[in-house]
């Protein structure tokens, strides 16, 4: 057993005498937090820029994945006394505001008055590591109002709640707002320690939500109201951001494999400590985010956002126009980004130069969006350039001689020029409607832009009348649901269907149709949910509880190498608020009980996504991974039958019981389809509700 006893070195810190400073800096709401989670606004105060003692014996991750105590991060700290100064045998590290303030800022520390503690959370790798942690202290003209401290702590291998009580300290003023210090004589061999959930507490309690928002919602799932969504959205949102781009992260916790290495191992850009899917923002992600910024009133950065991509869209790429389908972030140490000339430039990322029609449309979806939602005229000429670029994209000549439906993309050696997927059909009809009903309500912006860029009403209704006559005649089939799709042509002129059936296009059916088109077309929406339910739904047991969404095909979909079900949690979104729609269509129609039912199905599925999201993943955002299997860097498991393989997870050692474990792989487009599910945001509609 380890001696307990005091750091003689912090004894000035811990004993500072309390004083009042002259000035009155501005009150504050609590819970106040120095640490909840990385890169989350309104999460982190306070800068971890305070080192003493032998500093370099000391390292600091501020965005540590391995084995947080609450969300996605928490921090990690390693001591080696091996390499300290036999000058000095103690290091520590001072949370300071603004940082490298040691008292020569005046007026500049936070006025906490009302907090009653300062709570933290630590947990050691192995246990016994010794620790001593304090608030306030700092000396100096301008230093802290005063200052609270513990005895030295033993920690455990598993995370412990700390208090720091602060009845009796002069909070006015507080600089200093957190700090350790670790020396060898407690410490001689190398040691590893966390830290988490770091706020301070005031009279009225801790809301239960600023701690944790999923963590104690209950059997039944959280109740949320609409607000609560929007705040958990943008918290996450925050999380993904690239401070460099602007674009946002579309998966994390990405593995990379020695296949991997090979693949990018003369590609700088794509080296990451992580797997190499971490530094890579979707095109088609990125524009559902657009939708989501506007929907929780972020315009300003959604409209920043649009203009990134309509510059990018017009850039010459080797005689080819529109968006990649992916682009580096630059958010990490090893993106040696350099800021171009033009600010609006992105740096093409996985794919090459892949275009796909799918993410540029979604993009031309999320412009019409931002018109219905402001009526400002700011991105009309990009949605009708949009139109007239689909133009140049290869089509399937209807019997009529005319444009039917559009091929998947383009670009050098792309097989997806002869790919026509119903999905993406689907989404181009989407635009299309939009579109039509943006030139009939005779805005005169609408109607300027479309006379500048040569768009007419009756080109574009022409265009939605062909792709619909595809639908109904060929994408619809004798089993109830839509076709993948189709591919051609082959030496004769002709198109082979795909009749492979996949979840995702049988959502966009009803997204994009809507339960009254899909009657006028002679497909009865109510059969065709009953069908995707029965065809597609799974249930899967993770960590002893079984969850039911859907799977990305049916079982005849299944590579060979996939023996059991998953469930794809964006596709159970996209159902889930396919369950929602019913419900209003059935509600119009006068069919109470049937609405009804829709509604339960929907709460249902809702449920199962936050039940995974709190127990599984625990994300405090109710932020879904892509898939429900826990995917490990060594495995690769297909989708389909195709080889459309899942993203793989990091495996990291787990820091209480010292096990590697799999990591799920977090996904954008799964918790923004998840949120327009809570909202009832349709993102295929022009008014989304």
């Amino acid at each position: 057993m380890k001696k307990m006893k005091l750091f003689i070195v912090i004894a000035a810190v811990l004993f500072y005498p309390l004083f009042v400073c002259g000035h009155e800096t501005k009150k504050t709401e609590f819970p106040f937090f120095l640490y909840r989670d990385y890169g989350v606004s309104g999460s982190v105060h306070y800068s971890p820029s305070g080192w003493m003692g032998h500093q370099y014996s000391l390292r600091l991750w501020g965005n540590c994945r391995e084995n947080p105590y609450s969300g996605q991060t928490c921090i990690k700290i390693v001591y080696d006394p091996s390499i300290v100064d036999s000058k000095k045998s103690w290091a520590g590290i001072y949370w300071l505001h603004p940082a490298n303030n040691w008292g020569i800022v005046p007026d500049a520390g936070y006025n906490l008055t009302g907090a009653v503690k300062f709570v933290f959370h630590a947990c050691g790798a192995k246990g016994d590591e010794i620790i001593n942690f304090f608030i306030g202290g700092v000396t100096g003209k301008h230093g802290d109002s005063g200052s609270s401290g513990t005895l030295p702590v033993t920690l455990k291998p598993k995370w412990q709640k700390f208090e720091i009580k602060l009845d009796a300290v002069n909070l006015t003023n507080i600089i200093g707002g957190f700090g350790f210090s670790v020396a060898k004589e407690f410490n001689p061999e190398k040691i590893v320690f966390y830290l988490d959930d770091m706020y301070y507490e005031g009279r009225e309690g801790q809301k239960k939500e600023a701690a944790d928002p999923e963590a104690k919602s209950g059997p039944a799932g959280p109740k949320t109201k609409p607000a609560d969504e929007k705040g958990r959205l943008l918290r996450y949102l925050s999380s993904v951001e690239s401070r460099n781009t602007g674009l946002y992260e579309s998966y994390q916790n990405t593995a990379c494999s020695i296949e991997d290495m090979r693949f990018i191992s003369e590609i700088p850009l794509m080296r990451t400590e992580n797997g190499y899917l971490d530094n890579l923002g979707f095109l088609y992600d990125n524009a559902l985010c657009l939708m989501a910024l506007m929907d929780t009133g972020e315009l300003a950065k959604a409209e920043k956002l649009l203009e990134v991509f309509q510059d990018n869209f017009f850039m010459n790429k080797n005689g080819l126009s529109g968006l990649y389908n992916a682009y580096y972030i630059g958010n990490h140490d090893y993106f040696f980004y350099t800021k171009p000339e033009k600010y609006n430039l992105l740096v093409m990322g996985l794919d090459g130069n892949r275009i796909y029609f799918k993410s540029n449309i979604f993009i031309g979806l999320a412009a019409q969006y931002h018109y219905s939602y402001t009526s400002s005229p700011a991105f009309l000429d990009f949605i009708m350039k949009i139109y007239r670029w689909t133009e140049k994209i290869r089509c399937i000549v209807l019997p009529n001689e005319t444009d039917g439906p559009l091929a998947m993309g383009y670009g050098p050696g792309l097989e997806a020029e002869r790919i026509f997927l119903t999905e993406n059909i689907l989404d181009h009809y989407a635009f299309l409607k939009i579109l039509i009903t943006m030139m009939e309500t005779g805005d005169k912006n609408v109607v300027s832009a479309a006379e500048r860029n040569n768009v007419s009403l009756e080109a574009v209704e022409q265009k939605r009348n062909n792709i619909l006559y595809w639908i109904k005649y060929e994408a619809f089939n004798e089993r109830g649901t839509f076709n993948r799709g189709a591919t051609g042509p082959d030496v004769n002129g002709d198109y082979a269907i795909d009749t492979v059936e996949a979840l995702d296009v049988n959502t966009a059916g009803i997204l994009a149709l809507g339960p009254q088109e899909l009657m006028n077309i002679g497909t009865d929406p109510y059969s065709l949910m009953e069908t995707i339910e029965k065809k597609f739904k799974v249930s899967v047991k993770v960590k002893g509880q079984t969850y039911s969404g859907f799977d990305f095909t049916t079982t005849l979909g299944y590579h060979l190498k996939r023996s059991r079900p998953m469930i794809w949690w964006e596709g159970t979104a996209q159902m889930c608020l396919c369950c929602r729609i019913m419900a209003q269509y059935a509600s119009s129609q006068g069919q109470a009980d049937l609405a009804e039912q829709y509604n339960r199905k929907y709460r249902f599925y809702l449920k199962q996504m936050d039940l995974f999201s709190r127990n599984a993943v625990r994300s405090p955002w109710t932020a879904l991974p892509y898939v429900s299997e826990l995917v490990d860097k060594n495995t690769i498991l297909y989708s389909f039958n195709d080889l459309w393989s899942i993203p793989r997870g990091r495996t990291d050692q787990n820091a209480v019981t010292g096990k590697k474990e799999p990591r799920y792989v977090i996904s954008l487009s799964s918790t923004l389809w998840r949120y327009f599910a809570a909202t009832g945001l349709n993102p295929l509609l022009f008014f989304p509700r």
